[in-house]
Parts: C-alpha cells; sequence; structure tokens
C-alpha cells in the first residue's frame, strides 16, 4: 500500500528552525509560499469534506488543510501526501491529474497540503454533462494513471496504482476537458500473483477494478462502475445509448495505448536482456501476449457501429460494468445508500456466464473469439461474489472462528454483517445492458 511507501519527492522532507515540517514534492517551498497558503485558507471559502477542508490557493492551486482527529472521519493527512509523492514519482505529469506541490506541518500540529488544481465542475447529467471532447480528455488521463510500473519479481513484474474512489466527486470536468483529483485512499497492486492464478485459471478475490484483459486491474473499470453507470442511468435511452456507443470508441483507443506500452516494454526487456540483466524469457511472451490481447479488443470496440456482433459487443461491455458495480455495491466498502437484491446478482452473475461462453462457442472470427474468451475469464474474478454475499449474510457470531478473534475484530465483523443487512432490498435495480441495448 502507499503508506507504506517513504517520502522522495523533488528533495527530502526536512524541519525548519521556526519549527515547520516540511514535505516538498515537486516543488521546495520558500517561507513566503508557506504564508501564502496559510493566508488563503483564513481569506477564502472552504470546500468541507470527511477529513479536510480545500481552498483556492490563486487560479491554479488549492491548498487544504486537514481536520483535526477529532474532526476527520479517518484521520491520517500524510496518506494522501505520500499519494501524490508516488503520483511524481511515476512521473505522472498530465495537467488532468491532481499534482502534488509540496505539504508541510506548523509546530502547533496543523498539517496543509498544496496540489494542483483540476479545472471544471463535477459532472452532472443536467448541467455539466458528459460530451466526446471531455470524455476523451478523462479517459486519456486514466489511461496514464492505469501505466503498470515495472518492479522486480513474478512473471508478470509489474504493479499498478488504483484510485478507488473515480466517483463524481473526484473528478472535474469543462465543455472540452476532465481529470482527476483527491488520491486520499489510492493503493498500489502487485498484478504479478493475479495475473498468475488467472493465468492458471483461477483467482483468489472478488475484484471490482478487474479490467477487460484477465490479470488485470485498472482505474478505468473503477471510473466505469463508480460514475459512468450511474450517469447512464439518468438518461433517456436513446441519449445513454450513443454516449455509450460514444465512450466504447474512446475505450478503444485507451487499448490501443496499453498495446503500444506492452510493446515497448517488450522492446525493451530484449535490450535488458542483451545486457546480461535477468529478466526472464517468458515475462517478454507475455508482454506480447498482452500486446495481442489489448489490440484485439480496441479492433473490437472500434467496429462496433459495423462490425460483426455489435450489439452482443455492446452488450458484454455493459454487462462487465454491471458486474463491476454489483461486486461493489454489496461489498462492505459501499454505504447502506447501496441497496442489493441477492437474488438478482446472483442470477445476473449465472446469466453472465451463459452469455459468454455462449458467444465464445458461436463465433467463427478467431478475434471475436479471444475477446469473448477474455469476457469469460474474467469472470473467475468476479463469481465469488455469490459466496461472498452468503458470508456477509451469515450472523459472524455463529462462525466457528468467532470466540478465538480479538474484540476489534468481533466488533467489525458484527458492524459489517449489520451494514450489509440495511442494504438488502427484493427490489428489482435495472442494469446497464437494459438501458443501453
Amino acid at each position: 500500500m502507499i503508506n507504506s511507501i517513504s517520502f522522495k519527492g523533488i528533495e527530502k522532507p526536512y524541519k525548519t528552525k521556526f519549527g515547520f515540517q516540511i514535505i516538498p514534492i515537486s516543488k521546495n517551498p520558500t517561507s513566503g509560499d508557506i504564508k501564502e497558503a496559510i493566508i488563503a485558507t483564513k481569506n477564502n471559502k472552504a470546500h468541507s469534506g470527511l477529513n479536510g477542508r480545500a481552498y483556492f490557493y490563486g487560479q491554479d492551486l488549492v491548498v487544504k488543510k486537514y481536520k483535526s482527529k477529532k474532526e476527520a472521519l479517518n484521520y491520517d493527512p500524510q496518506r494522501e501526501i505520500r499519494a501524490l509523492d508516488t503520483l511524481y514519482e511515476k512521473g505522472i505529469s498530465s495537467s488532468q491529474i491532481q499534482q502534488g506541490e509540496f505539504a508541510f506541518t506548523t509546530p502547533f500540529n496543523q498539517t496543509y497540503l498544496v496540489s494542483t488544481k483540476i479545472q471544471g465542475e463535477a459532472p452532472n447529467f443536467i448541467e455539466n454533462k458528459f460530451n466526446n471532447e471531455n470524455l476523451t480528455s478523462l479517459v486519456g488521463a486514466i489511461a496514464e494513471l492505469d501505466i503498470p510500473v515495472r518492479n522486480s519479481k513474478g512473471l508478470f513484474p509489474y504493479s499498478t496504482l488504483i484510485h478507488y474512489d473515480l466517483s463524481y466527486g473526484n473528478l472535474n470536468v469543462t465543455q472540452n476537458e476532465g481529470g482527476i483529483f483527491d488520491f486520499e485512499y489510492m493503493g498500489s497492486v502487485d498484478l504479478s500473483p493475479l495475473y498468475e492464478q488467472m493465468k492458471m485459471g483461477r483467482c483468489y478475490s472478488t475484484l471490482c477494478e478487474i479490467s477487460d484483459i484477465p490479470g488485470v486491474v485498472s482505474n478505468l473499470r473503477n471510473f466505469e462502475y463508480r460514475t459512468l453507470m450511474s450517469y447512464l442511468k439518468n438518461l433517456s435511452k436513446e441519449e445513454a445509448r450513443q454516449l455509450f456507443i460514444d465512450y466504447l470508441k474512446i475505450k478503444a483507443d485507451y487499448h490501443f495505448k496499453r498495446a503500444k506500452f506492452y510493446s515497448s516494454e517488450s522492446y525493451e526487456l530484449e535490450n535488458l536482456e542483451y545486457f546480461g540483466l535477468d529478466y526472464p524469457g517468458e515475462t517478454k511472451d507475455e508482454l506480447n501476449k498482452m500486446m495481442k490481447k489489448e489490440l484485439v479488443h480496441s479492433k473490437t470496440l472500434r467496429t462496433i457501429e459495423k462490425g460483426y456482433y455489435s450489439e452482443e459487443i455492446i452488450k458484454a461491455e455493459a454487462i462487465k460494468m454491471q458486474l463491476a458495480g454489483f461486486v461493489y455495491f454489496q461489498s462492505q466498502f459501499a454505504g447502506a445508500n447501496h441497496k442489493i437484491n441477492p437474488r438478482q446478482i446472483e442470477q445476473y452473475v449465472r446469466e453472465a456466464n451463459r452469455f459468454f461462453n455462449e458467444m465464445h462457442e458461436k463465433t467463427k472470427n478467431l478475434e471475436l473469439g479471444i475477446y469473448f474468451k477474455d469476457c469469460l475469464d474474467i469472470m473467475e474474478a468476479i463469481n465469488g461474489v455469490i459466496g461472498w454475499m452468503d458470508y456477509q449474510y451469515q450472523d459472524p457470531k455463529t462462525r466457528e472462528d468467532f470466540n478465538k478473534l480479538s474484540r476489534e475484530t468481533q466488533e467489525w465483523q458484527i458492524k459489517n454483517h449489520e451494514k450489509f443487512l440495511s442494504k438488502l432490498t427484493k427490489d428489482y435495480a435495472l442494469t446497464l445492458d437494459e438501458v443501453v441495448c
């Protein structure tokens, strides 16, 4: 997780003679910068969040003053500061992604973070709509965030930074652009064990963020089920369908960029092997397979309006997004306002397996066969939702190991069980494929 990563930034953290703890990220602030940031929190209107209050600082910057332990819902200012420090170290440079400038803690233990401002307002299906331009910009930013980081272990030696909350409140759009901010809960996911598990046809987790390619998680999927899906359900069917098709064309470019990344990585590993560095040949083979898969998904989405099986592809994309939403809604991470009908979810999962299996078996086109096989394979990371719901429904006090747990863990399990029960409903939820197909 990000919490375990030390600060690197443009300079190492240090303490001033006046007792200020300074954490430079992309900028080493002067005493004047610090003074102006503090003044901004006193002179400007606050935008209050769960753990801090944000203030505009000039035209392009934002100052976040963190709440005290008593006020904050989940107090840990260093978590978000480390996340932005990690983005800087990764080389994220898009103006559409929040950039950390610097952070500091006063002698009175008040912590401030200065970062770039993402222009625009939260997307709204009435007043601030998604369109081809701002969706293209937003998906481009997500694509940059989704670029895997190479590490030194495993068959597929990469990790990915996941925002985990690409919901309306953490996105801004203008008529022409879209951007991302609030990386407080960002985490790093090691792809190697997941990739190897799914390569063997199994997965030990039930994942909301599983992408269109087995073994990889993505921020794009998070955006799809946290924002895009509910947005589309608020539109008329005609408008929703057209925007969805437009989005899938943009998503085709996302897959193409991913293919180019894997191609360049394969080429670079060849050069590393030439210099005697130890990267297994199997890794290069896997990168080439990933490149081909991404190209297949890109080509498949590009041909939707005139291609073979167009309606089935649109349905497949909608089903994958809805599945991710169902997995999230039933989890302990979703609030009690996310009502769920376990019977509907179970039936939907079984129908998705049947549909993907049928499409894979009936298609005679090689590339479409690869596309639908990937759809079928990612179900390995989804099917566990049925057992997960059963587990959450069960009273934790009846479990054999309950009395062996710490009191804190017992209380946590009871709280999550009660939260799950509060979300149950017998009502039928409209699904995304019913809206756009």
